[in-house]
């Protein structure tokens, strides 16, 4: 086993770096062929990733997660502030996407 392999790199939803990484790449809009490609893995091992992070985080497709994921503010999310305060439309992903503690 890998050094670090299996860590949580967010409490609240325990998600292991894997599944993050993962997750932070099908946020950016890429699909599962490109994730794999991309990360050297099976297209198994991104669909058991994806599968383990849905458990996780409580729901059962990729805009489920998605939606959650920018919601929670997982890759740092943040908002834009207007003079009427926030509404649910008036959130943004950090172009920088926040790391989260893991060697991405």
């Amino acid at each position: 086993m890998k050094a670090g392999a299996g860590r949580s790199c967010r409490k609240s939803f325990k998600l292991s770096c894997g599944e993050l990484r993962v997750l932070r790449m099908l946020v950016k809009g890429l699909r599962r062929g490109e994730i794999s490609e991309r990360l050297n893995i099976s297209s198994h091992t991104v669909d058991a990733h994806l599968a383990k992070a849905y458990r996780k985080l409580g729901v059962h497709n990729e805009a489920a997660a998605v939606s959650k994921l920018l919601s929670e503010g997982v890759f740092g999310l943040v908002h834009i502030r207007t003079g009427r305060g926030l509404g649910k439309d008036e959130k943004s992903m950090d172009p920088s996407i926040v790391q989260v503690g893991c060697s991405m």
